[in-house]
């Protein structure tokens, strides 16, 4: 169901994912709970989180318990993105520490490495619990490593080495087939503190911070680029990247580097003594797998993040930056989220949660990975000062541009779309004769299903997000801080929902009401106004484009498409039906 277009286009959209809402300045995660991982093991610093590639379980690696010995948590993941613990492995040849952790794309195996021992792991994919199935002692060790798109190789760093494992998909077991020598081999390696393979498999891109001094023989910190045979897996070394060189800035101690789903950007942060938070933004040519610097992001200035991590959400649209240290004194950890520009890989810092700040930050003492779960719904932080690992829920946000494949009207002009600037600016919006919704897939906004009301513009260059208005779930609202929501028929809900604010106090809403209904009966109705809305002055650019969505978490959005030339379009109001 795309969003059709046939003149130039106006869209509006309403989007909802399960949370609170955000905008830039509101929070962007919601808390779910801090899984302590320490409970009858002694003292246990992860340092490491993975979600596996069917999204029910989280693993992280830890360092050394009351025994002596690292240990593996196996944890399974709920609907509402809270944790369990089911299982904790622990093996003796850890090196007082388990330090990094991958899953190939298969799920049937887990991987845990230290020092000299990769220890393997059997994945029983409907428990998550782990079965040792013995492993490989390598001096190589390893504190960073990274599994293949196709599973066929496992990849693992430390020091100034980087090895290549062959794998065997069907017991797992490794063999170790290349190895990169920074010190006599042509790449500048330094210190591997983050790796990470492109989505189509063709490259490798390795963070190098600089572990010895450049005096003492070293090279420079750097972000190195290495070609990827798809069949063998073996490596070749395409070009190294520090500050300075094409431009590049922001990677003063590259240690986390991330590509971003689509494959078009590279993302790299990681200071010590400088601009923690601040992630390089680079472009990269798909055959070469070559960077071009973009630009650098300025974050939150964390003292430092080598040991932080960075992601993509699976959408594409939000980076998180972990990091250490911010402002003067200790325990200012926290994590930093920017909006992403798919088109450009631009990023626009939204928020940053801080340690100290509040009960959403303050499992965040010394973070030392993030990775979000595959349907993109929540993000997972591991902290080894507190010994957690900690579930945020990503709260309803606007892409940078309208979804494709959402519901729309059945019949022409049946949505209908009203911008006005006067004295306050309002908002209605009325999504009439819509494709078949049943009330589940509404969601339930009375206790878990957070809306974004989103609107888009469009001159044909790109989209620009003229709106975006969000509505929590479980809001209060008066000073009797009364439920906004209301489930409409029995059970409560079955027949769709109001969400009623005459104070207007989530972001200038006063009427949202979503009605299930079969194939051209389902309906959205929006009322707002208000100086929240922050309209842009009308009339909108009469060869624009503007488009209304409602996205749910899972993926699943409304929306209509209002097309050049406007029924009304002057310096009062906006007015159109949808084509």
């Amino acid at each position: 169901m795309p969003i059709f277009v046939r003149r130039a286009a106006v869209v509006v959209g309403l989007v909802l994912a399960t949370g609170v809402p955000t905008t830039a300045g509101a929070a962007e995660l919601r808390k779910v709970e801090a899984e302590l991982l320490s409970a009858g093991l002694g003292s246990v610093y992860p340092y490491q989180v993975v979600v596996s590639p069917d999204g029910a379980h989280v693993y992280t690696v830890s360092g050394t318990t009351i025994d002596n010995d690292p240990v593996v948590h196996a944890l399974s993941r709920a609907a509402d993105g809270s944790l369990s613990l089911v299982d904790s492995e622990t093996f003796p040849f850890g090196d007082f520490g388990l330090y990094a952790l991958a899953i190939p794309a298969d799920g049937l195996h887990v991987y845990a490495s230290s020092f000299s021992y990769i220890a393997i792991f059997v994945r029983d994919p409907s428990s998550g619990v782990l079965t040792p199935a013995g492993g490989v002692f390598d001096d190589v060790g390893g504190s960073v490593m990274a599994a293949s798109p196709d599973g066929r190789n496992l990849y693992l760093g430390a020091g100034a080495l980087l090895a290549t494992y062959a794998r065997d998909p069907s017991t797992g077991a490794l063999t170790r087939t290349g190895l990169e020598n920074g010190v006599v081999g042509p790449a500048p390696i330094n210190g591997v503190a983050a790796l990470d393979v492109s989505p189509d498999g063709r490259h490798v891109y390795v963070g190098s911070p600089a572990a010895f001094p450049e005096e003492s023989g070293g090279a420079p910190p750097s972000l190195i680029v290495f070609a990827r045979d798809e069949t063998s897996g073996a490596l070749t070394f395409v070009e190294a990247l520090s500050d300075g060189i094409g431009g590049a800035d922001g990677l003063t101690a590259p240690a986390n580097v991330a590509v971003s789903p689509d494959g078009h950007h590279v993302y790299a942060s990681g200071s010590e003594g400088g601009r923690g938070g601040d992630v390089a933004v680079f472009a990269r040519d798909d055959a070469s797998g070559a960077l071009t610097f973009i630009d650098k992001a300025a974050g939150p200035g964390f003292r430092e993040d080598v040991f932080g991590g960075i992601a993509v959400s699976p959408d594409g649209e939000r980076v998180v930056v972990a990091g250490d240290d911010l402002g003067p004194c200790c325990f200012r950890d926290g994590i930093s989220v920017f909006q992403r520009d798919p088109a450009t890989g631009m990023l626009t810092l939204r928020e940053t949660l801080i340690r100290a700040a509040g009960a959403d930050a303050r499992d965040l003492a010394g973070p030392t990975s993030v990775a979000f779960a595959p349907d993109g719904r929540d993000l997972y932080v591991t902290a080894g000062h507190d010994s957690v690992v900690t579930a945020y829920r990503v709260r309803a946000y606007c892409a940078a541009a309208p979804l494709e494949d959402c519901r729309v009207p059945t019949r022409p002009r049946r949505s209908r779309i009203v911008l006005a600037d006067a004295a306050q600016d309002s908002l209605t919006w009325r999504w009439r004769s819509g494709e078949a919704t049943s009330a589940a897939e509404f969601g339930d906004p009375s206790t878990v299903t957070d809306y974004a009301v989103c609107v888009h513009r469009s001159d044909g260059d790109g989209w620009e997000t003229v709106a975006e208005l969000l509505l929590p779930a479980g809001a209060t609202c008066g000073d009797d801080a009364r439920p906004c929501w209301r489930g409409l028929g029995q059970p409560a809900g079955a027949a769709g929902w109001a969400f009623r604010d005459p104070q207007r106090a989530h972001d200038g809403v006063s009427e949202l009401r979503l009605a299930p209904g079969a194939d051209g009966r389902a309906s959205i109705q929006l009322r707002a106004r208000g100086p929240a809305l922050d309209l842009p002055a009308l009339p909108l650019p009469a060869t624009g484009a503007v488009v209304a969505q409602l996205k749910s978490g899972d993926g699943a959005c409304w929306s209509a498409t209002y097309l050049a030339p406007a029924l009304v379009n002057d310096a009062r109001r906006f007015a159109d039906t949808s084509d």
